[in-house]
């Protein structure tokens, strides 16, 4: 009788278990909904900073570059 006892209790304890998941689960997918808007707020600044910054990168790439040709140009200009 005991051994029944503790099934049933078992079963219960798994039941508002399963219960108590899925609210936390309901709860979980409201909450990642706000995190995934506040990363992608994030990533959209980040991503701006980024762009910003490869802007940046590649101007100084191409002054680099034209700077490079240049010389190469006087070089043959010379030859």
């Amino acid at each position: 009788m005991q051994h029944n006892k503790q099934q049933q209790h078992k079963q219960q304890q798994q039941q508002q278990h399963k219960q108590q998941q899925h609210q936390n689960q309901q709860h979980e997918e409201q909450n990642q909904n706000q995190q995934q808007h506040d990363q992608q707020h994030e990533q959209l600044l980040l991503h701006d900073q980024q762009q910003q910054q490869q802007q940046h990168d590649q101007q100084q790439q191409q002054q680099q570059q034209q700077r490079d040709q240049q010389q190469q140009q006087q070089q043959q200009q010379q030859s």
